[in-house]
């Protein structure tokens, strides 16, 4: 085959190469422009029986922020604008979002974790370790400690400055407590009194113990270990005293 020959051919090959990409690009773009919504798959990193939102609601949520999904065009969602609206979900974390060329509509979801539950006269919360606000469940309660009492916060999801801030000061006192071998589990209740005071009790003693507020709390940790290893033994057997202010400064006043 001479030289001019075999480049005509080349070209030839060429060609029809080309003609079948694009054949296959224009059959390609049109089965993703008519690909519909056949399912929902969703992978949730909270273990069964732990969940905040099971598998169904999750589907109903998402029906109920789309209009409908499942038989859909794939082209007629904003995947970004799903996923957005779903990070908005008070008890989920971080959610991601998208699609396969079967239809399928993959779901992960990493759902918020109860750091403490906030019990009020109207009901209780949630609350994780950024000091997020989120439902309680009606079928998993977790066990974490609980802040209760007088709280002052009136809409728990619309939190102001101030609200915030004294969520964000609870959220640090808890962690001193639960983070620290020496305190972890010993401690599991915190009452707000009506004038704000936070008092605490702790297991294996009767004695209930006043913090005062969030601020400085290592210290105070350290004056009611001063008074189980120093003051109470003087006592003498059931006569404890009923209450152990480590509120001021320098001071451990007990009653």
């Amino acid at each position: 085959m001479n030289n001019a020959l075999k480049y005509i051919v080349g070209i030839l090959i060429s060609g029809i190469t080309l003609v079948c990409i694009v054949l296959a690009l224009t059959s390609a773009a049109r089965q993703k422009e008519n690909l519909v919504f056949s399912r929902i798959a969703i992978e949730n990193d909270s273990p069964q029986g732990r969940r905040f939102l099971e598998n169904e609601e999750l589907i109903a949520l998402v029906e109920k922020m789309t209009g409908g999904i499942l038989g859909r065009k794939v082209k007629d969602i904003d995947l970004d604008v799903l996923e957005k609206d779903l990070d908005k979900t008070s008890c989920i974390l971080k959610s991601q979002v998208y699609a396969d060329k079967e239809g399928v509509l993959y779901i992960h979801l990493r759902e918020r974790k109860p750091f403490v539950r906030l019990q009020t006269g109207n009901g209780g919360f949630y609350a994780d370790r950024q000091g997020k606000i989120f439902p309680l469940q009606s079928r998993y309660c977790a066990w974490v400690p609980v802040i209760e009492g007088k709280l002052p916060v009136d809409n728990w999801y619309a939190l102001g400055k101030p609200e915030q801030e004294w969520m964000d000061g609870m959220i640090r006192m808890v962690s001193a407590f639960q983070d620290s071998p020496k305190w972890e589990n010993r401690c599991t209740q915190f009452h707000i009194t009506k004038d704000g005071q936070i008092v605490i009790s702790l297991d294996g003693y009767t004695e209930r113990f006043i913090l005062g507020d969030y601020h400085q709390i290592e210290k105070k940790q350290y004056k009611i270990e001063q008074y189980i290893s120093l003051i109470r033994p003087q006592r003498a057997e059931g006569k404890n005293y009923k209450t152990v202010n480590v509120r001021f400064n320098g001071q451990i006043i007990c009653q």
